[in-house]
């Protein structure tokens, strides 16, 4: 046997399974995997009749259960496969003796990380009937399908690492609390999986069956802003318990719990050190720094701000649903503590043999003082904020000057909800109140921004800009002062003053993690003022400082459009479309590209971006009337068939389009000019049947008709338009042509009366006269036809007829010169 042979062999050949399982299991917790799978598959090879080999393969598989919250670590399992493999050994495992519910629970949870949701659901119910039997046999001798899940009475949403496994413990030993399968399952970060899923982790108990409650700990998302309204959507009437602990003890405690799990790899002091860069900073800036932060951060520090993450549940809450345990407390005096929690739960008193604490830290010996001291320092003040909402103090160890000892402002905490709710005027008179009760309280600035904030979302400009105003007096370069002034400026439409303050916060802090709003709002505002080469600055900025943003890029092109540089248009378009391809502007985009290729004289690029926009789904209707100009350009160029071609295109592709009313008759217009007068008929007539409210398929026939020398059918036709479009300004051509086709038919009285009537209406045509002279010609009546003729050529001496009233006039001329 080699070296290497001998190596592998990692447990003796005459262990027991237990051995075996051991062993797994430490390799595991290690962080040796590869080591933990040898063994485990080792134990399937040895005992492959046990569950409980195959159990402890399929945790290895998965890193135990870890993969069910760490979303990267499940996508990752999911593609090397290793998901599927523990499904498969999961599924063997149920068949075998010693299976257990945690075998159907861990084939349901694979299940769950291949999508495959309702399969899932089914697996885990048969996880909790199984778990509900084994925890409680006598109340659970078998169950029925019939049966309704129990939907959970009480949420425990924080915080982790705060005692929350506890306080879940000692609610699950009541007698009329009945734990589900798994004490977090988080089902309102994925709500996809369906509520079928995630009440197939509760108890089932008959219909009538009212004695018993429920309920899950959901400490993983107390911080995310987006859970709260799914939860109040989903459990309008649950009742919501936060456990909170000294948040320096908690991060703490946070930081070794990830250490030992493999997860973090950042030394203490460092760990603490990165986030506090981020969250060490004035209230107007922490929301700005927190996009960034949770894209690095695994967030010891930010749980433990709990006045935050408290007005986020309360603002769809009511405050009576939401009750918070001081994890100190509940350690110090458990029975009291739970009296409480059962009084809001609505159950009687039960008291527990023993209250032990589950999971207690395990901690190395990196140096901590230092970092408790600073942890201390920034939670002070934020605990200061727990206190108002809470309404008393918490003997919490204080570190750092940052230390109120006056009467707690509860109105603060309250004005902080009402504005998440939306009731900025109450929260506006709140705070106020604060302003004016409390003139030395260190959160004063946040009380002023927070006031501002309000009222200038309520409407009340002036007041608003009073709240700046004194931040500003207190300091000069206050970025929620200089902001709250430009947002007010913008929201009155002042874009002079916006554009100041805007510049002044860029100016002030060029690095900030707000500057691309600013920059877009300054855009906004130069914009507004019609300051051109100031946007175009603005955008160079953006395109240079933020790189990621597309707006600069964009607002470079469409400021080259405004000046008429086509050929740079086309290029930053260009770049847009590259450097963004899935921007929500970029069909816009392509638009723009095709007009500035047109303007630039390249006809068939244009073309091709056209047809690519025209394939797109929900292709923009500027596409189609970007075609119909391309169109119009060919025709113009004499290029008819190209022309056709391309209206063709876009009266099909975009059988929609409000203007492929007036697309049709063109295409029949150009049709004509081919003499391909047969299709123009066609294409007209489908235009009176598609838009009879129209007049163009009407005017179109009538002209066809003409060329095909119908003259009946010609006035027909532009009789129909006369007729139905009394209004229609088309209707000064429209007379004088169909005083033609009368005359064409020999209808000399009915043509007179239609040129008469022309003549009327619009004096300031020469058609009119031309053909009242047209039927005196007819009837002889040379003086009258000769005056008639005289008045078009004397006013009208530009006019494309000219040729023929001259010479209809002398022809008249001469007679009269005759009969004479």
């Amino acid at each position: 046997m080699t070296g290497n042979s001998r190596e592998m062999m990692l447990v003796n050949k005459d262990a027991d399974l237990g051995q075996f399982i051991e062993s797994c299991e430490r390799f595991l917790l290690g962080g040796d995997r590869q080591r933990a799978l040898a063994v485990a598959r080792e134990a399937v090879a040895n005992y492959p009749s046990d569950a409980r080999s195959h159990r402890i393969l399929s945790y290895v598989l998965t890193h135990n259960d870890l993969y069910r919250h760490e979303r990267e670590l499940c996508k990752e399992l999911v593609d090397n496969g290793s998901i599927v493999e523990a499904l498969a050994v999961s599924r063997t495992a149920i068949d075998l003796p010693n299976s257990n519910y945690e075998d159907y629970l861990q084939a349901g949870y694979c299940q769950t990380a291949l999508e495959q949701y309702e399969e899932a659901a089914v697996l885990v119910r048969a996880a909790t009937d199984l778990f509900s039997q084994e925890g409680r046999p006598g109340l659970f001798v078998s169950t029925s399908d019939d049966w309704e899940p129990l939907a959970p009475k009480f949420l425990i949403i924080g915080v982790k690492k705060g005692g929350t496994t506890s306080l879940h413990n000692y609610l699950s030993r009541h007698p009329m609390v009945l734990p589900p399968v798994v004490k977090e399952m988080d089902y309102f970060s994925y709500p996809q999986r369906g509520l079928g899923w995630y009440l197939a982790h509760f108890p089932r108990r008959p219909s009538w069956e009212k004695r018993f409650i429920t309920g899950e700990g959901h400490v993983g998302k107390f911080s995310r802003r987006d859970i709260p309204p799914r939860v109040r959507e989903q459990l309008p009437c649950v009742k919501l318990i936060a456990v909170l602990r000294d948040p320096t003890k908690r991060a703490l405690s946070d930081y070794y719990h990830d250490k030992r799990a493999g997860m973090e790899q950042r030394g203490l002091e460092q760990a603490i050190d990165e986030e506090l860069a981020y969250l060490d900073c004035p209230d107007d800036q922490l929301s700005a720094n927190l996009k960034e932060y949770w894209k690095t951060q695994r967030g010891y520090v930010m749980l433990g701000i709990y006045a935050r993450h408290l007005e986020s549940w309360l603002s769809v809450f009511p405050s009576k649903d939401l009750m918070v345990v001081i994890s100190e407390e509940l350690k110090a005096d458990p029975e009291r503590e739970m009296r409480r929690v059962y009084k809001h739960l609505g159950l009687k008193f039960h008291p527990l043999l023993n209250y032990g604490n589950e999971h207690p830290g395990v901690y190395d010996d990196q140096p901590k003082d230092r970092v408790r001291a600073k942890l201390g320092a920034f939670f002070n003040r934020h605990n200061e904020r727990l206190y108002e909402a809470l309404g008393r103090r918490i003997n919490w160890q204080h570190y750092g000057s940052w230390t109120y000892e006056g009467p707690l402002a509860v109105q603060a905490a309250q004005a902080r909800v009402l504005k998440l709710k939306g009731d900025f005027a109450e929260a506006a008179r709140l705070w106020n109140a604060c302003l004016a009760a409390f003139p030395s309280h260190p959160d004063r600035v946040s009380w002023l921004e927070g006031a501002g904030e309000v009222l200038r979302r309520s409407g009340s400009f002036e007041d608003a800009g009073a709240m700046y105003a004194g931040l500003l007096a207190s300091d000069p370069h206050s970025l929620a002062g200089l902001s709250g002034l430009a947002e007010l400026a913008q929201s009155r439409r002042d874009w002079g003053q916006a554009r100041h303050y805007w510049e002044e916060c860029l100016a002030l802090f060029p690095v900030h993690s707000e500057s691309e709003r600013w920059l877009n709002a300054c855009l906004h505002a130069v914009t507004g003022l019609g300051d051109w080469d100031a946007a175009e600055a603005v955008c160079s900025r953006l395109s240079l400082e933020h790189p990621g943003s597309a707006v600069g890029p964009a607002g470079l092109a469409r400021s080259a459009v405004r000046k008429k540089e086509h050929a740079r248009a086309v290029g930053l378009w260009e770049e847009c479309l590259s450097r963004f391809p899935r921007d929500p502007d970029r069909t816009v985009w392509m638009v723009e590209l095709a007009r500035s290729l047109m303007e630039d004289g390249n006809l068939v690029r244009a073309e091709q971006v056209l047809f690519e926009l025209a394939d797109l789904p929900g292709s923009p209707a500027e596409a189609g009337a970007q075609l119909a100009q391309l169109a119009q350009r060919a025709r113009q160029s004499g290029d008819l068939a190209r022309a056709e071609a391309l209206l063709a295109e876009g009266i099909k592709r975009y059988p929609d389009h409000p203007e492929r009313r007036w697309w049709m008759p063109m295409r029949g217009d150009i049709l004509l000019d081919m003499q391909s007068l047969a299709q123009a008929r066609e294409v007209y007539s489908t235009s009176i049947a598609s838009y009879p409210d129209t007049p163009g398929g009407y005017g179109g026939l009538a002209r066809a008709a003409q060329r095909l020398g119908d003259a009946a059918a010609s006035a027909n036709a532009v009789g129909e338009c006369i007729k139905r479009f009394p209004g229609n300004p088309e209707r000064r051509w429209w007379l004088p042509f169909y005083g033609n086709a009368l005359c064409s038919l020999g209808a000399w009285d009915e043509a007179e009366a239609v040129f008469t009537e022309a003549v009327r209406d619009y004096p300031d045509e020469p058609a009119g006269n031309s053909g009242l002279a047209r039927v005196a010609v007819h009837r002889n009546d040379w003086p009258r036809a000769a005056r008639l003729l005289q008045d078009c050529v004397s006013r009208f001496p530009k006019y494309g007829d000219m040729s023929w009233w001259q010479r209809q006039l002398q022809d008249c001329e001469q007679r009269l010169a005759g009969n004479t």
